[in-house]
């Protein structure tokens, strides 16, 4: 049956009209123009203008929140891309965040469901393709072979899928998480995470005889657990000479993805450290160094210089070379795997073998999952010399030795 729609004056995008047996009901009707679009949108039989303006405000609201993308039919690429572009405006993810983020869901998710709508998602085939990929995955380079995944980088691309999901559940596109409760059961053989003393001890040795003095300093310092961005990013003002040795100041990590620097990983990695020993007399050798570097190109050294270097122009090192000169290493002298960040764990393993209480090292490290006390909160030099004194003594024998090698 066709209707005599009457515009309601004082109420925008409202209309009356009448039906047979002559009640009056209202109707939403507007267009929104959205990425160049026009979206319309019709809905009758509302029994008062307040319930049809209701309606017509959370409707404006849904279509301007989704960009004009119907919230039945929205496929995982759509509301992916409206996912990313928030979190990125938001700065909510860091650069590297994004890169990994981005690179882990067009690889593993977007391959598979682009075009699914997330309202069409099925736990159980979803779950089929999580052991497809732990279990099943073909070599990309050799499909007659197989290269499943490792369960930590499922567990990663389950995780992101999940957050989008969830996301996309507050968003009210969907009513619920329809992947759930996913079984990742696979058990990978052990990586080896963290190394002995003794293959410190050869690790330092061969960068001994083979790297320049600024080049080993920036080798040496993971020993303290630094991460390597937090090495690349000592700069020339971040060591302030005290009593027994140096307060070493960590607020800022070089990236790949952020090489003029970043904030630290999380707020607890924001720090500063007592170092004392070896670390401590490399530290003095880096300063020296760089400001050799500087002065060869008539510069004065600035307080904001990143100091690890390269001899040659100048200017700071890629912290990639970090890991290629562990990985250089480890070809030479048969240590697989080898990098930089098994000096951190390693760190956390001697502590805990000597019984040096969690929180003083998780301080130390710039962890940020353990619980502090009011006394943690505020780091103690005196808690930082303990967990000094246990690397140094960790690590005395290695230092004695490298003392004697050629430079």
């Amino acid at each position: 049956m066709k209707y005599t729609y009457t515009k309601v004056k004082t109420k925008e995008s409202i209309e009356w009209y009448k039906i047979k047996s002559g009640k009056k009901l209202y109707r939403v009707r507007f267009k929104r123009k959205i990425n160049g679009k026009n979206i319309p949108y019709t809905k009758n039989g509302f029994k008062t203008i307040a319930e049809a303006v209701a309606d017509r405000d959370h409707a404006i609201s849904q279509i301007t929140r989704s960009n004009g993308l119907n919230d039945n039919k929205i496929t995982v690429k759509q509301y992916w891309e409206l996912y990313r572009k928030i979190k990125v405006e938001s700065h909510e993810w860091t650069l590297d965040t994004q890169h990994t983020t981005t690179n882990n869901f067009n690889k593993h998710i977007l391959s598979h469901y682009a075009d699914v709508p997330l309202s069409a998602l099925e736990r159980m085939e979803y779950q089929n393709y999580i052991n497809y990929l732990l279990y099943k995955r073909p070599d990309p380079a050799d499909p007659s072979k197989l290269k499943p995944l490792a369960r930590s980088s499922v567990v990663t691309i389950n995780r992101i899928f999940q957050a989008l999901v969830n996301s996309a559940v507050a968003d009210e596109k969907i009513d619920h998480n329809r992947i759930r409760k996913i079984k990742i059961n696979k058990v990978d053989p052990p990586k080896k995470k963290a190394l002995t003393v003794e293959e410190i001890g050869k690790v330092m040795l061969y960068f001994k005889t083979h790297v320049s003095k600024l080049r080993f300093a920036m080798l040496y310092l993971p020993i303290l657990g630094l991460r390597r961005g937090e090495v690349m990013g000592i700069r020339y003002g971040s060591a302030r000479l005290v009593e027994g040795g140096y307060m070493l100041t960590i607020d800022t990590s070089r990236t790949l993805r952020a090489l003029a620097g970043k904030d630290p990983k999380t707020a607890s990695s924001n720090r500063v450290l007592f170092v004392t020993g070896e670390p401590a007399r490399q530290i003095t050798i880096a300063l020296h160094e760089f400001e050799q570097v500087v002065t060869k190109r008539n510069r004065i050294p600035h307080k904001d210089d990143f100091i690890f270097v390269s001899e040659r122009t100048g200017k700071p090192l890629n912290p990639n070379v970090m890991s290629q000169e562990y990985a250089k290493c480890g070809d030479a002298i048969g240590l697989h795997p080898l990098h930089p960040h098994m000096l951190r764990h390693s760190v956390a393993t001697l502590n805990s073998i000597k019984g040096i209480d969690t929180q003083l090292t998780a301080q130390f490290l710039g962890h940020s999952d353990t619980s502090m006390t009011d006394y943690y909160k505020e780091p103690t030099v005196l808690g930082k010399k303990v967990v000094m004194a246990s690397i140094n003594d960790a690590y005395n024998s290695i230092n004695q030795e490298l003392d004697k090698s050629v430079n």
